[in-house]
């Protein structure tokens, strides 16, 4: 249950955050207030999850239901884009623009704060480095969910709009990779890290193929890493040619990969327990 809200979470407000590189001066309102209110809904529905019960307590639960400086932070994030989206109905967009950057910035604060906190929890005694680093993760994870998505649903919008300009599409495509490189980098350190602190073990356990942890890395890294970091450059590439559909079509096989890849990353949550609490 807890895996689930925090991929919800995750999701949630990492479309908060990437929605501002669409520009609100270029696309419709519609795009913002499908994209900006799907988001808020799913950040409360990843909250409304933490506080159910499990019927067993173990430290991962506890810490996803914590963190109330994230939760506020999050609010602030929805309550700034509620204002915004008031503003763009009214067609004010230079005072919208504003409101929706703060909140994505809000957004990313809010994420800091949950892996922060979620460290802490998990980890008694963890040091500021390690709780840099599940910052790190979080927010890393966030935004590679919300601008792999963000960019799909813009890029269905070109078939409503197509005069649409390409520079948004472009921005969002930029960000999912750039974001994705510096994703696999931390998970690649974190691996390694785990691998070192013996907590993720190669040999498995007596009767067993394979210990269970390195089962769910292989599919996290076959969803989350190969797939997109092949799929991320031939997105790039169609948006220079300003091929829309194409892209939309590689973006939305994409979104299915990261979405899997990121719910697995999950269950391992490697900065948190593979990197020592020093």
């Amino acid at each position: 249950m807890q895996v689930i809200a925090l991929s919800l979470t995750h999701l949630g407000l990492g479309t908060l955050a990437l929605l501002a590189l669409a520009g609100v001066r270029e696309v419709g309102r519609g795009f913002f207030t499908l994209c900006g209110w799907s988001g808020v809904a799913l950040a409360a529905a990843g909250y409304a999850l933490t506080r159910v019960p499990t019927g067993q307590i173990t430290d991962i639960s506890q810490a996803a239901a914590g963190a109330p400086q994230a939760w506020v932070l999050a609010s602030l994030s929805a309550l700034s884009f509620a204002f915004g989206w008031v503003f763009l109905r009214a067609r004010r967009r230079g005072a919208a623009g504003p409101l929706i950057r703060l909140s994505g910035l809000l957004a990313v604060a809010a994420l800091a704060a949950q892996g922060w906190f979620f460290a802490a929890s998990v980890r008694p005694g963890a040091s500021a480095g390690l709780c840099a680093l599940s910052a790190a993760d979080f927010v890393l994870s966030a935004g590679v969910l919300g601008g792999v998505t963000v960019a799909m649903v813009l890029g269905h919008w070109y078939l409503v709009q197509p005069g649409l300009a390409i520079e948004p599409l472009a921005r969002l495509s930029g960000a999912f990779i750039v974001l994705l490189v510096a994703r696999i980098a931390l998970e690649a350190w974190a691996v390694t890290g785990a691998v070192g602190s013996g907590w993720l073990s190669l040999t498995p356990p007596p009767g067993e193929v394979l210990p269970f942890p390195v089962l769910v890395l292989s599919q996290r890294a076959l969803f989350g890493v190969l797939g997109p970091i092949i799929l991320a450059p031939l997105v790039w590439k169609t948006v220079s040619m300003r091929s829309t559909m194409s892209a939309t079509g590689l973006l939305y096989v994409a979104v299915a990969l990261v979405w899997v890849g990121e719910f697995l990353s999950k269950y391992l949550l490697l900065p948190l327990r593979g990197m020592g609490a020093a």
